[in-house]
């Protein structure tokens, strides 16, 4: 059963908030008033795009899909439920902003899942959160990069467990959630 929170948990949460803030800005911006009077809306698109194909899906996602299901109950309930809060927000954002290039596919989904038309919902606000998450966002996309490059290059399936002597210094506000991730042995 889903449980609703009221909060965003973790550094995690924070940084895609932040992130999804940002996105929100971004396509505001490169949605100028003569985009809007040419029907042009390749640019925000684009960002949005960006964002769920790139960092939303691909490293948040990952990133917190242990907590979110906490198979090995690890996590604690309430954080499970924080979350799961996280990713209907910024999935009810990114599907608001789908409904300026994709309308009838977005607001054909919104019924089904929220029960009202999409259209006539305001646009997701931004966020009240640190801007200085986004300097974790590129850090965070190199260690797993790095750690998937490294199971690929010694022949391992992603799913499985990697030994490391040190965690970055710089990640760990995210160190609970990299290591569920990437299944981190420390050896000594």
């Amino acid at each position: 059963m889903y449980v609703v929170r009221s909060k965003i948990y973790g550094f995690g949460g924070e940084m895609i908030e932040r992130e999804r803030t940002d996105m929100i800005l971004k396509c505001f911006r490169s949605l100028g008033k003569q985009d809007h009077e040419e029907y042009e809306f390749n640019k925000p698109y684009k960002t949005l795009r960006q964002f769920v194909g790139e960092l939303f899906s691909s490293h948040y996602m990952e990133m917190v899909k242990q907590r979110v299901y906490n198979f090995d109950g690890i996590f604690k309930a309430n954080h499970t439920a924080d979350e799961r809060y996280t990713l209907r927000k910024v999935f009810h954002g990114v599907h608001q902003r789908f409904a300026l290039t994709c309308p009838f596919l977005t607001n054909f989904m919104h019924q089904i899942i929220y029960g009202s038309p999409v259209h006539s919902t305001c646009f997701p606000e931004q966020g009240q959160v640190n801007p200085n998450w986004t300097s974790f966002t590129s850090k965070i996309i190199e260690f797993n990069s790095e750690m998937w490059k490294k199971k690929k290059d010694l022949g391992r399936p992603l799913n499985t467990s990697i030994e490391m002597k040190d965690f970055p210094h710089d990640l760990l506000p995210f160190k609970n959630d990299l290591m569920a991730m990437h299944r981190i042995i420390f050896t000594t």
